[in-house]
């Protein structure tokens, strides 16, 4: 039986896929023959803090007129059984969405992080998140403009916190 594996995040990136082991003991299994699609009507808001992440990951909203991109995988349902250890070691939650690819769309299943009812401000968004998002994305070949505005993201992020910390503003922004 196949599943329809959809990944838009962090586990975008090779490096974090290979570090799965480490956090849920299991291998995350080899994704081979991708393809390019997305969310259709779907953003990211960084509202969910993670300990495994030290910061706010982003969890998966509807936006009338966004695109959310990310790959397609046709995985076999024990590769499945793997990803889904792995997904939720890293504090993703199953979602089932449908995904635009080469003109057609599909079901699939994708991980993401749920709102948290105890939303502390305070938490900084995690920097290690949105650079390990825009590096497989940009592995993974999806659109320049989404990549270069996921690497702009990264490193406006990075300055705005960096800044904070050097001048004793965090908590207090």
């Amino acid at each position: 039986m196949e599943a329809h594996y959809f990944v838009f995040g962090a586990t975008l990136s090779r490096a974090i896929r290979s570090k799965c082991r480490a956090a849920s003991g299991v291998r995350f299994p080899e994704l081979r023959g991708g393809k390019v699609g997305a969310i259709v009507g779907a953003t990211l808001i960084y509202s969910a803090p993670s300990t495994f992440w030290e910061g706010k990951v982003p969890v998966l909203l509807a936006a009338a007129k966004s695109d959310l991109y990310g790959v397609l995988y046709v995985l076999t349902a024990d590769e499945m059984k793997h990803v889904d250890a792995c997904e939720r070691a890293l504090g993703g939650v199953p979602l089932v969405v449908t995904i635009r690819c080469n003109g057609s769309t599909v079901s699939a299943t994708t991980y993401a992080a749920q709102v948290s009812e105890n939303l502390n401000d305070d938490i900084a968004v995690s920097e290690k998140y949105v650079a390990a998002m825009a590096q497989g994305a940009r592995e993974c070949n999806l659109p320049a403009g989404y990549v270069e505005a996921l690497e702009a993201e990264s490193m406006l992020l990075d300055r705005i916190q960096r800044f904070g910390r050097e001048n004793n503003l965090l908590g207090e922004l």
